[in-house]
């Protein structure tokens, strides 16, 4: 008796069972990853926020109905969560507003400057769009440029003119009188000299015309480099597929200087029957296309011509007319 009481006075050394655990339970939720917050309806019902809905706020009241209902089994797991059972989606209870606040993103830096620079490279690049925009006008105007003038030569087909000298004759052109005397030696007022040139020009295009003008134009005439005469064209109009002739009188330059080297090689040249001449030709004009005139532009020819004589009978030798092209100014 005495060892049983003992043995009942004394304290076991095995621990305690814990309690076990109910399957009923169920887990806390997680939190979800957005801040949810509850706003004041506008009925004007009480506002409240929390951080995680209740799980039974989703279901509707059928829902709720039926899982009352329901016996839970022992295992403690609902029917309706045990079995493949197709919910209707969860709504909030009605008298509430839910609003989903994504959290703010915030940047950190080690330093002033990468912040700075941050800052610098996240800002709009205006200029650049700017420079963009300026890039492709001057692109497209160029395309539309070049699509006009290629369109225009394939409907009118333009064509250079071509000009020659038909004939040439000089006045008063007397190299004893006109050479170079000292300044001491008294002399008369030489005679003015004067060239009588004709030109013929020939106008190919079949749809432009060209107007001739006189002011502005120039011909000048030189052998080597001595300025010999000079002049203006006539004013005139040339239409389309035209061969037009026209006359231009100059006289003698006031910087005609004849030194005696030149008089040797003039008067040598007209013994050989070869006396070279250089005719330099600028004439503005109009381009008459359709109805429509072009600003005023500038056609330059330059023809080295060889006569045999400084004479009214001056016959040309040889000559050679080179068309420069048009100047648009």
């Amino acid at each position: 008796m005495a060892d049983k009481a003992h043995l009942k006075t004394t304290p076991s050394s095995e621990k305690p069972p814990l309690p076990r655990k109910s399957y009923s339970e169920k887990p806390p939720l997680p939190r979800t990853p957005f801040h949810e917050k509850r706003v004041q309806p506008p009925s004007g019902k009480r506002v409240t926020s929390r951080l995680s809905p209740s799980p039974d706020s989703y279901l509707h009241k059928a829902d709720k109905a039926q899982l009352k209902k329901t016996p839970s089994p022992e295992n403690g797991v609902p029917p309706l969560l045990g079995k493949h059972v197709t919910l209707p989606p969860l709504s909030p209870p009605s008298g509430t507003c839910i609003v989903k606040l994504p959290r703010i993103q915030t940047h950190r830096f080690k330093s002033r400057e990468m912040a700075l620079r941050y800052v610098h490279l996240s800002r709009p690049k205006s200029s650049s769009r700017i420079c963009y925009i300026i890039f492709f006008s001057l692109l497209l105007f160029f395309v539309i440029l070049a699509l006009s003038a290629a369109s225009f030569y394939i409907v009118f087909r333009p064509k250079s003119p071509n000009y020659t000298v038909k004939n040439v004759s000089v006045r008063f052109f007397n190299l004893t009188t006109l050479m170079s005397q000292p300044s001491s030696t008294p002399s008369p007022p030489p005679i003015t000299p004067e060239f009588h040139i004709n030109f013929t020009a020939k106008n190919p295009s079949n749809k432009i015309g060209i107007y001739y003008e006189e002011e502005g134009s120039s011909v000048n005439v030189f052998y080597k480099n001595v300025h010999l005469f000079d002049g203006v064209l006539p004013q005139f109009y040339q239409p389309s597929e035209n061969v037009t002739e026209f006359k231009a009188v100059l006289e003698g330059s006031s910087a005609m200087e004849i030194t005696s080297s030149v008089h040797d090689k003039l008067v040598a040249a007209e013994k050989d029957r070869r006396v070279p001449l250089n005719l330099n030709l600028r004439a503005p004009v109009k381009f008459k296309v359709g109805s429509v005139k072009t600003w005023t532009m500038n056609i330059k020819v330059r023809c080295h011509v060889k006569v045999n004589e400084l004479t009214a009978q001056s016959k040309i030798m040889s000559q050679n007319c080179e068309y420069n092209g048009v100047h648009l100014w």
